[in-house]
């Protein structure tokens, strides 16, 4: 008996980690694509005031929320991370590597 469930754990465990892992990213996504869409014109200042254009905040909370959405059930999943990775590099290069392209320390 313990040689089967072993062989059931080793078996379903990467998957399993797949899973976890699916819904993680999902739940973190959709929990920051929502407030984008609830809390549009707030966002849509914020987004201007980062170099992006206004409505950018609209098609990135929609992204996030239907592709976090989407994770979490496991419906499209792979073409939905290449979207979410393409969003969040985009944020990344233009917002956070702009600002501190090596994130030194002012001090040094």
């Amino acid at each position: 008996m313990k040689a089967r469930m072993l062989a059931f754990k080793s078996f379903y465990a990467p998957a399993l980690s797949i899973l976890e892992l699916r819904w993680a990213a999902g739940i973190i996504f959709l929990s920051h694509g929502l407030p984008k869409l609830q809390h549009g014109p707030e966002w849509v200042q914020a987004f201007g005031q980062m170099g992006f254009p206004g409505f950018f905040a609209y098609i990135s909370g929609t992204m996030e929320t239907v592709g976090g959405a989407l994770l979490i059930i496991g419906l499209g999943s792979r073409l939905a991370a290449a979207f979410l990775t393409l969003e969040m590099a985009i944020a990344f290069l233009r917002v956070d590597f702009a600002f501190r392209p090596f994130a030194r320390s002012p001090q040094l």
